[in-house]
């Protein structure tokens, strides 16, 4: 089938920058492309990425000051394809999308996962992460399907996090805990202030690594990670989700995504 007018123009745009992205990988920050011509129309001199390194574990600090993950790979391609040097703003699952429509960055390239309620506060380019939803708890706790959380206190991360799961657990007498973070998701999981934790299968892995003590019980369901713009920005979006298909057909994400989740990208969602 014959691509659509807007994305092969796009693609001519984009040019030797777009095939560059597919070459390599250029350190954040340290990038040296010229603009593209795509980039003067989005009248960018910067690309400014907003990243969660803690709430999604799609990115996380190598040593501090050098982040890694899949998100930050992304967004490094993404600099490329424009030809833009990059900025990384730390920013978390909590304030996230508040920040990226205030304007601190242009991309929010880890938020929370991709669901209706937040597609009416952001425009979502196409899904690069898919994980699944996995109860964490103490070895000691017996739950072997998601009805037996019923009466139980589960912890979950604030902000969108906790939008996405409340309507999607499916039992009425869960009691949900509010936590800012990964730390605090650990420290009440340690002192039994919760009875489990519900987090995608990336940080679930992260948990059990710091406290031997956890298990996984059981997984709940699935989510995908998608950049997230502001509304308005659909030059950037289109721009976003040229790149995206040409990491894509050259096999790039899928390759990313089995070394850092160890299984292959599935097939892309309709929404």
């Amino acid at each position: 089938m014959a691509e659509p007018a807007p994305r092969r123009a796009l693609l001519r745009a984009l040019g030797p920058a777009a095939c560059g992205a597919m070459a390599g990988l250029a350190p954040a920050g340290r990038l040296s492309a010229q603009r593209s011509p795509l980039a003067q129309i989005l009248q960018l001199d910067r690309l400014r990425v907003g990243i969660d390194i803690d709430g999604t574990q799609t990115a996380f600090e190598v040593t501090p000051g050098q982040p890694d993950g899949m998100a930050v790979r992304i967004a490094d391609h993404l600099a490329i394809g424009l030809g833009l040097p990059l900025d990384l703003v730390p920013t978390t699952s909590r304030d996230g999308v508040d920040e990226l429509r205030a304007g601190r960055f242009d991309i929010l390239i880890n938020p929370p996962p991709l669901m209706i309620e937040l597609a009416r506060e952001v425009l979502f380019a196409d899904a690069y992460v898919h994980l699944e939803l996995d109860i964490v708890a103490a070895d000691t706790v017996v739950v072997n399907s998601a009805a037996a959380l019923a009466d139980k206190r589960i912890g979950v991360l604030a902000g969108w996090p906790l939008t996405f799961l409340r309507g999607r657990l499916p039992m009425q007498t869960l009691s949900l805990v509010s936590l800012m973070d990964r730390a605090a998701l650990l420290v009440a999981l340690e002192s039994n202030q919760v009875d489990g934790v519900v987090v995608n299968s990336a940080m679930a892995s992260s948990l059990i690594q710091a406290l031997p003590t956890l298990e996984l019980k059981v997984s709940v369901g699935e989510c995908w990670i998608a950049p997230a713009l502001r509304f308005g920005d659909h030059d950037l979006l289109r721009a976003v989700n040229t790149i995206l298909y040409l990491l894509r057909g050259q096999g790039v994400i899928q390759a990313m995504h089995r070394d850092f989740y160890g299984r292959p990208l599935p097939r892309l969602p309709f929404f």
